[in-house]
């Protein structure tokens, strides 16, 4: 008969497969393992609800719910805008900054997802130059807070369970200041050495705007001209 350690390790090993795989939506693979671990008897029901119900998992929704809000504001556009500038050291210096104080108050995952549409508008440099820099000081900045991360919320749900005291909200702020400061001075001394994959031509979609000139018109019979508005050309 197999153990129930035996049967855990090898449903955390097919899960982690699974999850690398990509084939199966993560909701689906953890619902399918928490419901076989109560199916196999090695949870309660009680247990099994918890999970459904942790106060750390709600905080988490909420926190997801507010970048949405914040997404729906002028700061992003303000971060965009201050984002549009040649030099690039500058550039990634205000990115880190600015995305460590969002990921500290939000939840960084959000702030990432949030902050690639603003970095695919920049005028001065390619995407590919800056989406790492972005991804890593969202990172960062999720070790100044509690609410920084949902790594930190888990285990602050581990800890209250163990009935400890629970982690303040800004226990390890000074430790994840340091960690911020040196991160973003390596993301800003090594950045320009990124790859640059981006082609401002093959970028561009050609769109075409055709204009057909009625016989009455006063426009008829004349030589026709290309007016040309960025990516778009219009003819008449």
């Amino acid at each position: 008969m197999l153990s129930q350690s035996a049967g855990v390790a090898i449903m955390l090993t097919s899960l982690v497969v699974l999850l690398i795989t990509n084939k199966i939506r993560p909701a689906i693979l953890f619902t399918a393992a928490i419901g076989s671990s109560y199916l196999l008897d090695w949870i309660s029901l009680e247990q099994m609800m918890a999970n459904f119900t942790n106060s750390s998992l709600l905080t988490l929704i909420l926190l997801l719910l507010a970048a949405v809000a914040v997404e729906k504001t002028d700061i992003l556009q303000s971060i965009g805008k201050h984002l549009n500038h040649q030099n690039f050291p500058l550039v990634i210096a205000k990115l880190g900054l600015s995305t460590a104080f969002l990921s500290s108050i939000t939840n960084n995952t959000a702030v990432v997802a949030s902050l690639i549409g603003v970095l695919k508008r920049n005028q001065y440099h390619s995407a590919s130059k800056l989406l790492l820099p972005l991804s890593y000081a969202a990172i960062l900045g999720g070790t100044l807070t509690l609410i920084g991360t949902s790594t930190n919320l888990i285990v602050n749900s581990f800890v209250v369970d163990a009935g400890l005291e629970p982690i303040g909200f800004f226990d390890f702020s000074l430790i994840g200041l340091m960690v911020v400061g040196s991160g973003l001075f390596v993301i800003i001394i090594f950045g320009s050495r990124l790859p640059d994959r981006c082609s401002q031509v093959d970028s561009e979609l050609p769109y075409l705007l055709e204009a057909v000139v009625s016989t009455d018109s006063v426009m008829a019979g004349k030589m026709s001209k290309t007016i040309d508005y960025g990516h778009y050309n219009s003819f008449i």
